[in-house]
């Protein structure tokens, strides 16, 4: 196919997170829209649904997920959307009036051709190298939500968490619910750091509430079960021969475990946007994030993006600028009035 024909696609959508299924929900019927997705069913991090074959009782109960979990059974019931799970978009180049995507399946490798491209990607943990750390046994917080999440599988007996952000209890609290056992949880910096850093934004603790409380009652259902949660103690070393077997803080405590999962903060998820040549900035606490103006369009004619790419802000913001990338992709389109965009943003 040249340049010059007509796209397979008015939209490719890479990502189905909360801000890749929020962009296809405000877009209207009538576009020719493909997702493309790593994993083999929509959801993104937040919501790594099980297999299909698999049945997980009480699978990601309690309030923070229902709106989540409606959101994504609204997206799975739209007729509009073509679905490609388990594809990785190897690069994206601009063709004619469009882009061309190489596509990974597992089957090889193929090329799509959209008019336009929405990049919500997500974000992914922050490495931090400690002497042991490629030891089999260690790995990210998220990635043992990865094995709760989808299969309320503990990835290890007796798992120790240590970092720097406070994701890590919402982790240890869903591994004890699937019936592991958390050695210790340990944050680098020491209490007073969390309560000092609320009262220096007093707004943002505010309009946050919820999410504070909900990290409280998290500890203390962790204290409760008897999990012992350090402040002021860095991980210094993952100890161990041929597989975790300690966690070693910088009071030289070592926590006896079988996998050590570390939390220090997200990256934005920015190989693909670079790769296209858009815009971006750097992050904090790293990484880069990409530009984009008050409707999420990108540096580049028909580029869009969205979500955690754009820098880390959590699943709400994330499905928000979802929306309104949605919005500017209908109104570029001409099937939207900008008016009405604007109304519905």
């Amino acid at each position: 196919m040249n340049d010059d024909a007509r796209p397979d696609y008015d939209l490719a959508v890479v990502g189905a997170g909360p801000a890749g299924q929020a962009a296809c929900l405000a877009l209207p019927d009538g576009p020719r829209i493909v997702v493309i997705e790593e994993q083999l069913r929509p959801g993104g991090q937040i919501l790594r649904q099980p297999p299909r074959a698999f049945s997980v009782r009480g699978w990601l109960e309690g309030a923070e997920y229902r709106r989540l979990k409606a959101r994504l059974a609204a997206f799975e019931s739209l007729e509009s959307v073509e679905w490609r799970g388990g594809c990785s978009v190897l690069g994206a180049r601009e063709a004619g009036e469009g882009w061309r995507l190489a596509l990974s399946d597992g089957g090889g490798v193929r090329e799509v051709t959209a008019r336009r491209v929405l990049i919500a990607t997500g974000c992914y943990d922050m490495a931090v190298p400690l002497p042991g750390w490629t030891l089999p046994g260690a790995m990210s917080a998220g990635g043992v939500q990865a094995f709760v999440k989808s299969q309320m599988l503990a990835p290890g007996h007796r798992i120790a968490f240590a970092g720097s952000h406070p994701l890590q209890l919402l982790a240890a609290d869903q591994l004890r619910k699937a019936g592991g056992t958390v050695a210790a949880v340990a944050f680098s910096q020491p209490f007073r750091r969390f309560v000092l850093k609320a009262l220096g934004r007093p707004w943002t603790a505010l309009t946050n509430l919820p999410r504070l409380m909900s990290v409280l009652l998290m500890g203390w259902r962790l204290r409760a079960a008897g999990v012992p949660i350090h402040f002021g103690r860095a991980p210094t070393a993952v100890e161990g021969r041929d597989r975790v077997q300690g966690l070693r803080l910088e009071d030289g405590a070592v926590v006896a475990c079988d996998a050590a999962a570390f939390c220090f903060g997200f990256l934005p998820q920015s190989d693909l946007p670079r790769a296209m040549g858009l815009a971006v900035r750097p992050a904090r606490p790293g990484g880069w994030k990409a530009c984009h103006d008050a409707w999420m369009r990108a540096s580049r004619p028909g580029a869009y993006v969205a979500g955690e790419t754009t820098g880390v802000k959590g699943a709400d913001a994330a499905a928000a600028e979802g929306a309104l990338a949605g919005l500017a992709v209908a109104v570029d389109m001409g099937v939207l009035p900008l008016r009405e965009a604007v109304r519905r943003a």
